[in-house]
């Protein structure tokens, strides 16, 4: 399941530190990284999710916090808007 869905749905994440997902979890606040392709890492990331059991459901809540305040489709398409105004306007303004 994609990070950012299973943020959303309140799931415990638990991530190679690859790509977007350092994007989109912070290690022990809403999720746990471990270093890609380090098999001892990932072994050591599950055994501290075993090891928090009763933490896990406040996990799922910050990721879904988390992904809701800064992932979505608001902020996402947010930094585009002013781009699509000035191609508008520049489709409005005659060539001189």
């Amino acid at each position: 399941m994609e990070v950012a869905v299973s943020a959303m749905l309140a799931q415990r994440v638990l991530a190679s530190d690859c790509g977007g997902h350092k994007e989109l979890i912070r290690d022990g606040e809403n999720g746990f990284l471990f270093e890609s392709g380090a098999t001892g890492a990932l072994a050591v990331q599950i055994k501290r999710l075993m090891a928090i059991q009763s933490e896990l459901p406040e996990f799922g809540r910050r990721a879904r916090t988390w992904v809701a305040e800064y992932r979505s489709w608001r902020q996402a398409i947010a930094p585009t808007i002013p781009l699509y105004q000035r191609l508008i306007l520049r489709q409005r303004t005659p060539n001189t």
